[in-house]
């Protein structure tokens, strides 16, 4: 595929970046995977690493996730040995409420509306298959994720009662967490100094970030695309599973007044950058 010569809906160059990116993507062979019901899934799963890409984001006071619909899902699944058993990447149609992908959604993962409806699966079916394998993850195994707070509350909007109740019976890591922070590398904590001094610290750093703290030189093209970040947030719990606790590595659902104090901050920190940005102008 030539991509300087693929058709783009969009005027803006974040958005023309991201989309041409992912033609790029495309150009090197990489695919999405299709789904096949009730194919057999592998045994011996310890952890599963998941990533989603979604249709939007809003910050509100209840959430800063509880509108985001699922528009790309990756995972990898692991032995206990770590040894990479199964991974699977899926495009997924508009479902629901979601009819639309954002603009800002575009400019960050690459994924236009067209692309999803064309050739995106039924999200139903994709967490039929997602579920099945957190049925069979150990107790002393995890869901790993980077920033579990997103991934957790996007799942849970998507899933049927039924699976909510395996969803939520499943161990789980928070790459993201701020109190696996003290676990990094000397070198590292100097170069975000002043990142990390923030008071109170709710946020841990960028997947980015992170990854180049505990994997100096690992260095990925596609950060954003769902299989990527994958890799990276498997890199960095194997990481964080060297030095921490196995209580330390747990994620715990943030309770509301938790959730209402980071979508303040969020929202306070948002609207000053967007201040900045106009002075500038």
């Amino acid at each position: 595929m030539n991509v300087s010569h693929v058709h783009n809906p969009y005027n803006t160059t974040a958005l023309t970046k991201a989309v041409t990116k992912r033609h790029e993507w495309m150009s090197r062979g990489n695919v999405w995977d299709s789904i096949v019901e009730d194919r057999d899934l592998p045994s011996n799963v310890k952890y599963m690493v998941v990533d989603l890409e979604t249709h939007d984001w809003k910050h509100t006071a209840q959430s800063r996730y509880d509108t985001g619909r699922i528009v790309e899902i990756a995972w990898k699944l692991f032995s206990d040995t770590g040894d990479c058993l199964e991974s699977k990447q899926y495009l997924i149609k508009p479902y629901g409420t979601y009819k639309q992908i954002a603009k800002k959604a575009t400019e960050v993962h690459g994924i236009t509306t067209e692309r999803a409806s064309k050739h995106g699966d039924d999200v139903e079916l994709i967490l039929d298959e997602f579920i099945r394998i957190v049925e069979n993850i150990p107790k002393d195994g995890f869901v790993i994720a980077h920033n579990m707070d997103h991934e957790h509350t996007v799942l849970t909007n998507s899933f049927s009662p039924d699976q909510r109740v395996v969803w939520d019976d499943v161990p789980k890591s928070n790459t993201h967490s701020v109190s696996l922070l003290k676990y990094l590398p000397r070198e590292a904590k100097d170069k975000y100094k002043k990142r990390l001094s923030f008071t109170p610290l709710r946020y841990g750093l960028r997947l980015q970030q992170l990854h180049e703290c505990v994997c100096p030189g690992g260095v990925y093209d596609y950060a954003h695309f769902a299989d990527t970040d994958v890799q990276m947030t498997w890199e960095i719990f194997r990481y964080y599973k060297q030095h921490a606790t196995v209580e330390e590595l747990k994620w715990t659902n943030p309770s509301v007044e938790e959730r209402m104090a980071d979508a303040t901050e969020e929202h306070a920190h948002a609207s000053k950058k967007a201040r900045i940005q106009q002075t500038v102008v």
